[in-house]
């Protein structure tokens, strides 16, 4: 058989098994990001506020590295599926092609240049340094899994990535061993492996083989379609990571900055749910979009999601400010003082559940609205955070910045994905 064929006949099978248990990938994914949690939890757990603010500053370097992106794998993620609903495998096939060159290239580019960083970095502290080349490794094997993840989403075996992903986080959380054994070092180590053991998974359970080919043509087709979808999702990155940017600006900026992982943390969790399920059912909509071309059936579809989301994240954000109170006082006490901002951080639950949206605007093609709502996210945190400085400790007013800006960006969102669905609907 073909590898046009094999892609052909895998995109007929997911069509047939639309009807596959959500229960088994959302249950999956879902005890994964749990066991990951209890396992980042115990991270903190053995090592001190001092030393986890390395890591997170080291981080940082994800927001030039995702440069490289260019916007290939958005239109990949887009594309991909919308030629298999449209019957169009054999296009399908090219952008993988293509897709895997561009990302084999992206990763060596982005370790060449960290490795320049290094180099011009070298009077820094050695944490500071070798936290960068293990962020830069662990960003370059997350981005050939999220290749491979783009092309099994229109695959059967996307069936199998919840309970594979569990079984990656249940060894990722035996490797917290070497962060009691060797702290910071043993810290990236576990980073490092995780990546590796989850891009190893990601490879072995692909549905055809893909060689890489440059393809100019197909990479410029990706291109038009994900360029918008890349620089929004870049901005938001960057919005994203104004709270930690703020807080290394302000005295001890390091420290403190492990002082706020337990806020981090929360916020990671949170965005879990909402993740998960934008994950399983955006490939969903685009494939159904690609038969139906209905703008009001996409954005019914994504509409009754949110509301669902946002409904389950309430409770769910409630328990879990009791919880993280809890947890500082009791099992990470060196870190109380990060508890107030980790409680706020908690308000962050239900507004997760509006970059749903952000599904209709990237499958129907239409950007002016996307970007009104990535540049508030990407501006906002910048303007909040340093005015609520004025009058709060730097943590909290951290915290609460991103909490209005996901509210502020998130409301605007709505309003404007319904506004875009009114002017197309019958008068």
């Amino acid at each position: 058989m073909t590898e046009v064929a094999t892609c052909a006949l895998a995109g007929n099978a997911f069509s047939a098994r639309l009807k596959l248990p959500v229960v088994r990938y959302v249950t999956s994914m879902v005890a994964s990001y749990l066991l990951n949690g209890v396992s980042g939890l115990v991270v903190l757990r053995f090592l001190d506020p001092l030393t986890v603010g390395w890591w997170n500053t080291a981080q940082l370097v994800k927001i030039p590295l995702d440069l490289t992106r260019m916007g290939i794998l958005n239109g990949l993620n887009r594309e991909y599926p919308f030629l298999i609903g449209a019957g169009k495998p054999e296009k399908a096939h090219r952008m993988l092609e293509a897709g895997l060159a561009h990302t084999l290239a992206m990763l060596l580019v982005g370790q060449v240049g960290t490795a320049l960083a290094v180099v011009s970095l070298r009077d820094t502290s050695p944490n500071l340094l070798f936290g960068i080349v293990a962020a830069s490794l662990i960003w370059g094997l997350t981005y050939y899994t999220q290749f491979n993840r783009a092309m099994l989403r229109s695959s059967v075996a996307f069936g199998r990535v919840g309970p594979l992903e569990l079984a990656v986080t249940a060894v990722d959380a035996i490797a917290v061993l070497a962060v009691w054994k060797w702290g910071y070092w043993g810290l990236l180590v576990r980073g490092v492996f995780t990546a590796i053991n989850l891009a190893a998974v990601f490879y072995w359970i692909q549905p055809a083989t893909v060689s890489p080919h440059w393809d100019w043509k197909a990479m410029k087709h990706m291109f038009k379609f994900g360029r918008h979808a890349f620089l929004t999702n870049w901005l938001g990155l960057l919005g994203q990571q104004a709270d930690r940017i703020w807080i290394l600006a302000a005295v001890d900026g390091v420290r403190m900055l492990g002082f706020y992982s337990p806020a981090i943390f929360c916020m990671t969790f949170l965005s879990m749910i909402p993740g998960v399920v934008q994950n399983y059912f955006y490939p969903q909509w685009v494939e159904s979009f690609g038969r139906h071309q209905d703008r009001r059936v996409l954005a019914r579809q994504i509409f009754r999601q949110t509301s669902r989301v946002a409904a389950l994240m309430v409770p769910i954000s409630a328990v879990a400010a009791i919880g993280i109170d809890v947890l500082v006082l009791n099992f990470l006490p060196q870190y109380a003082t990060g508890e107030r901002a980790a409680q706020l951080a908690c308000l962050t639950g239900p507004l997760f559940s509006f970059r749903l949206c952000t599904s209709y605007f990237a499958a129907v093609h239409q950007w002016k609205e996307y970007w009104i709502y990535t540049t508030m996210l990407a501006v906002l945190p910048f303007l909040l955070i340093p005015l609520l400085m004025i009058i709060m400790m730097p943590l909290e007013s951290a915290v609460l910045g991103a909490v209005g800006n996901l509210a502020i960006s998130g409301i605007a969102l709505w309003f404007m994905t319904i506004r875009d669905v009114a002017k197309i609907s019958p008068q």
